[in-house]
């Protein structure tokens, strides 16, 4: 009774147990916006990265051009970012989705004063320092 049961079925059952089998095996590996990494703390480029986002944060301090919400805002994003990519093992897609996008704001919005020109030269920094990830 149970092979007329089950043998209609069973390379239905043993096609979808393979189907299975091969999504687990392609979930093993986590995708690079999930990938967790560490930054060279010790690399010219990683100091550059935080000497021009510490003058970014400077140049926000001093800057009536920038509303103070925003100001608040973008300088809790900065220290935010700096704190990912001090940490010792952080996700690139959280870097560039909390610091690349404050960096990018400012340099679009204020493109013509010193916190423009400084948030462009360290966006495209970090930019250099997030192209292996």
């Amino acid at each position: 009774m149970a092979e007329h049961l089950f043998e209609p079925h069973a390379e239905e059952l043993r096609r979808h147990l393979e189907r299975i089998a091969e999504d687990v095996e392609d979930e093993a590996v986590a995708p690079a916006s999930d990938r967790i990494v560490s930054f060279d703390h010790n690399s010219a480029i990683f100091h550059e990265v935080l000497a021009s986002v510490a003058e970014v944060d400077e140049r926000l301090r001093e800057s009536n051009e920038v509303p103070p919400d925003d100001k608040a805002r973008i300088h809790v994003e900065i220290r935010t970012g700096v704190d990912l990519l001090k940490a010792p093992r952080t996700r690139p897609q959280a870097v560039k989705l909390v610091l690349l996008g404050a960096l990018g704001w400012l340099a679009i919005e204020f493109s013509s004063s010193a916190v423009g020109i400084a948030a462009q030269h360290a966006w495209n920094l970090l930019t250099k320092l997030l192209a292996g990830f």
